[in-house]
């Protein structure tokens, strides 16, 4: 009788074993499952712009509380937008103001009918609030992927000039 309850006891620590050594492998086959199923979801391959997309600032012109600007597009390929942010120090590295005139996270963005096209210009007419010292300009443009129209950064063609506009 005492070998029999000795038996049933090692038999009840061995299920409870059995138990958690499904359990671990039942979540890791699923973390796997799921590692797969979401990984066909995700792009493999950044949006990214054509090399020839190319804009510069063709004029400015800076007065007490206004800057005027004119961006041409120097590039191969129309844009639909840019990028537009300024700073206040000399030797700031970032752009961080906002020069876009109200759109959200700084961006001038043309409908889907009227982008910017190569060798045509837009000028851009900024109230200032606060002294500028240079402009950044980030192009950006829809690309097709997929049949949808997704909005790309164009970061290599980004430029920054100094404008040094001083508000009174």
């Amino acid at each position: 009788m005492l070998r029999q309850t000795k038996f049933k006891m090692n038999k009840l620590g061995l299920s409870a074993i059995v138990g958690y050594v499904l359990l671990t492998s039942f979540a890791i086959i699923m973390g796997g499952i799921i590692y797969y199923w979401m990984k066909s979801y995700t792009p493999s391959d950044g949006i990214a712009c054509p090399d020839d997309v190319s804009v510069f600032i063709e004029n400015f012109e800076c007065t007490s509380s206004k800057l005027s600007l004119t961006i041409k597009n120097n590039g191969k390929f129309n844009i639909s937008g840019y990028f537009l942010r300024g700073t206040n120090k000399e030797n700031t590295e970032v752009a961080t103001i906002d020069l876009s005139g109200g759109e959200p996270g700084g961006i001038v963005r043309f409908d889907m009918a009227k982008s910017l096209s190569p060798g045509n210009s837009d000028v851009k007419n900024i109230q200032l609030t606060q002294s500028i010292y240079s402009i950044e300009i980030i192009p950006i443009r829809y690309e097709v992927i997929e049949n949808k129209n997704r909005l790309a950064t164009c970061s290599k063609a980004k430029i920054s000039e100094k404008v040094n506009c001083v508000v009174d």
